[in-house]
């Protein structure tokens, strides 16, 4: 991860900061909406998929 596309949000999370608990609160939800983000592009490739397979 601490070289994929994340590797900022990795670094900032990883890493001793002095970042205060709201910065570090709002960072999570972020970090959250986007496997959110990927988990339903996923189930919607998958759909698209099994419908193109049954037409």
């Amino acid at each position: 991860m601490a070289k994929g596309t994340e590797s900022k949000a990795f670094a900032a999370v990883t890493e001793s900061s002095d970042i205060d608990g709201l910065a570090l609160r709002d960072m999570a939800k972020r970090v959250a909406s986007i496997d959110t983000l990927q988990a339903f592009m996923d189930e919607l490739k998958s759909r698209a998929a099994a419908k193109v397979a049954t037409n």
